[in-house]
């Protein structure tokens, strides 16, 4: 069973097959179906995917026809055709998630077994030391090769066509989600601008701004709640981290964020709350969004 990385979307090649030996393919098939037998079972209801409802104990969501664009479902079943990682072109820092899967056969769709994949993964070589089976038994050296562990659960499974997970937010950090998400209504944007962590000259200018992508963004945030989650200090430190001009008034002894007044740069402002500036809470990297990169500080 082989084992895939997808990349950060700045790297050329989405999809690089990582050569493991024979017991290391041993180690991951076991892994991974024990992890998919955990993931979803006979019993568990598959809802269709709706970005305002959370999935209970026992359920889990869908979404059928998945538009697999980076061509997952091709990697499983043509490996060989798959680039070989070289971890001196592309870094580790750059995978998103692993996976591995079945091919097609005997009418059973194509499997793909998926995880999201974080820095906590990576295993820092500097602070380890391994056993040299070319030296005296007993001497141990530090290594200069990079490493990784595998996550213990799945983020997703493909299965054909359909998609199924949990946390629709972990399933962004590699697939790109934003043609399954509704646009904003009239009333969440009035809601949204009426939240008091912002300072909002004119309401009106923002509507006329509210287009298709604008409208995305703001359903999206909302839906992360990261308005609620995250003090505008920690949002202030952020931005000054990454040289993100984070417009702030100060309203009555209070700091808010003030909206722009133009379209242009209210977009960069829902990136940013969007997490595509922001310091991301589950890897703790920062993200430019151009281009998705780490950026070290």
């Amino acid at each position: 069973m082989e084992l895939f990385a997808i990349t950060d979307s700045e790297i050329p090649t989405r999809i690089i097959k990582i050569d493991i030996d024979a017991p290391a393919q041993t180690v991951v098939e076991n892994l991974f179906r024990t992890q998919r037998s955990e993931f979803i079972n006979e019993d568990i209801e598959e809802i269709d995917f709706c970005a305002s409802y959370n999935v209970q104990d026992g359920e889990i969501f869908s979404i059928n026809p998945f538009d697999d664009e980076i061509g997952i479902i091709n990697a499983i079943e043509r490996p060989d055709a798959v680039p070989v990682w070289d971890p001196d072109d592309v870094s580790v820092h750059y995978f998103k998630a692993l996976f591995t899967g079945e091919p097609t056969s005997n009418g059973n769709p194509t499997q793909v077994w998926l995880q999201c994949f974080d820095r906590r993964q990576i295993i820092n070589n500097e602070k380890s030391f391994f056993q040299v089976v070319t030296q005296p038994g007993n001497r141990f050296s530090v290594s200069t090769r990079p490493g990784f562990s595998l996550s213990d659960r799945l983020t997703a499974i493909l299965v054909g066509d359909k998609l199924l997970f949990k946390s629709f937010f972990m399933l962004r950090r590699f697939f790109n989600m934003e043609e399954y998400f509704n646009e904003a209504t009239r009333e969440d944007l009035d809601n949204f601008i009426g939240n008091d962590i912002f300072h909002v000259e004119n309401a009106e200018d923002f509507m006329t701004f509210a287009d298709s992508a604008i409208k995305k963004k703001v359903s999206l945030i909302i839906s992360s709640g990261i308005l609620n989650d995250q003090p505008i200090e920690n949002l202030i430190e952020c931005a000054q981290k990454i040289g993100y001009q984070l417009g702030i008034t100060n309203v009555n002894g209070d700091n808010k964020i003030t909206m722009p007044n133009s379209k242009r740069e209210v977009k960069q402002l829902l990136y940013f709350l969007d997490q595509g500036y922001f310091n991301s809470i589950i890897t703790n990297e920062l993200m430019l969004t151009n281009s998705k990169r780490p950026i070290r500080i």
